[in-house]
């Protein structure tokens, strides 16, 4: 899809694009973009064509919501024209016919308001979903990282004059999530406790107070996390079915294993993490260093929690609390040249090792896991003046 093409859509929700009057019909450009869930400056590349493919597609879905909600408007509206004819038309019946005849207009003058509500309720939830849901944000540093061009907001993120400055960190800044899930088992006294890695909604931006020797390198990220907690009602041990002692790798079963699909599992709880993180951007690899700012546990069956005597406070405190202390090597740049970070496609991971203590395991190592980012939307996507020692 190209600005042209996006410039068609909007003129057929809004009207003719008034160039010298920055609006499409009498709607200005500031209204279109809150209305399509985009920043001003986000709106701006949009326009003029440098916008990514992934952002050009989901302005066209908006658009496309958009256009379709007004059409059910109408439909609304000349449901609404419906039930005032049958109104009027039962008002003349009522001078005219017997009790009976009075009754039959009214059913369908009881039903109209109803269905009107309903389809209305129906489109609305329906059609604009993903317009709600973009507004709806759940990560806990959204009202001040998503709300860039609405008034009195200042954004963490750097201004156009700044990137170059803070080369190759800008290219980094923006909305990341989790690339892919992940599972592994929970250590302890019995077999038969799972995590699984569901989501990472995650926010990163450069450290502007790095040292001059750092700055442009040091790259912040605020994450938002879900996992859950998944039990195997059999109690089967993890080793040798699931895990290779020997080579210390996952066996083909495990990596197959899907817990929703499976009658043997059930999930227990769902935890919620917010995650503080400290990447060091190389030209060859992306260090990281992170700790966590809080976590709880939502019990989705108490009952099983109870019956298998699973203790929920230990696994979030010194189970699941001991994999911030998880060794996890660096993840390989790719980036080297940022202008080749590409929204939905770009991910860099860091493979790692996860033990609450060696010997407790038993195999003198650690489960294996790797934590991948994907990039979703670049604050800043236009070309970058950056060294790359690796060309």
């Amino acid at each position: 899809m190209t600005n042209l093409d996006f410039i068609a859509k909007i003129e057929k929700k809004y009207g003719r694009w008034n160039r010298d009057a920055a609006q499409f019909g009498n709607t200005s450009y500031g209204d279109i973009a809150n209305d399509l869930c985009y920043s001003n400056s986000h709106f701006t590349k949009l326009m003029s064509g440098s916008a990514s493919d992934a952002m050009y597609e989901r302005a066209s879905k908006n658009l496309e919501g958009l256009i379709k909600f007004d059409k059910q408007k109408e439909t609304i509206q000349r449901l609404e024209k419906e039930k005032t004819a049958l109104l009027e038309k039962n008002q003349e019946a009522n001078k005219k016919n017997d009790s009976l005849t009075t009754f039959k207009y009214l059913i369908p003058l009881l039903l109209l308001p109803l269905l009107a509500f309903f389809a209305f309720k129906y489109f609305q939830n329906s059609d604009k979903k993903g317009i709600v849901e973009k507004n709806n944000k759940t990560h806990p540093m959204s009202r001040y990282f998503d709300s860039a061009g609405t008034p009195n907001t200042k954004t963490p993120y750097l201004n156009p004059a700044q990137v170059h400055d803070y080369c190759p960190c800008s290219a980094f800044e923006g909305v990341w999530n989790l690339a892919e899930e992940y599972k592994m088992p929970l250590p302890g006294n019995k077999p038969g406790l799972y995590y699984l890695a569901k989501s990472a909604d995650v926010r990163m931006k450069c450290q502007r107070g790095a040292t001059d020797a750092e700055k442009g390198i040091k790259l912040l990220g605020f994450e938002n996390i879900h996992n859950e907690v998944w039990l195997d009602k059999t109690r089967t041990a993890f080793a040798p079915k699931y895990f290779n002692t020997n080579t210390k790798s996952y066996t083909e079963e495990f990596l197959r294993l899907d817990f929703e699909n499976n009658d043997n599992f059930v999930k227990i709880a769902d935890v919620y993490s917010c995650f503080f993180d400290e990447f060091t951007i190389g030209d060859e690899q992306i260090e990281r260093n992170g700790e966590t700012c809080g976590r709880y546990a939502e019990i989705t069956d108490k009952a099983l929690a109870q019956k298998y005597k699973i203790d929920v406070d230990y696994l979030i405190n010194d189970v699941i609390g001991d994999m911030t202390s998880t060794s996890c090597e660096a993840a390989t740049n790719r980036f080297c040249n940022p202008n080749d970070l590409k929204e939905g496609e770009s991910i860099f991971s860091f493979d790692c090792l996860f033990s609450i203590d060696t010997e407790n395991l038993g195999f003198g190592g650690g489960y294996p896991y790797s934590k991948g980012y994907r990039l979703i939307e670049q604050n800043y996507s236009s070309n970058l003046l950056c060294e790359c020692d690796n060309k």
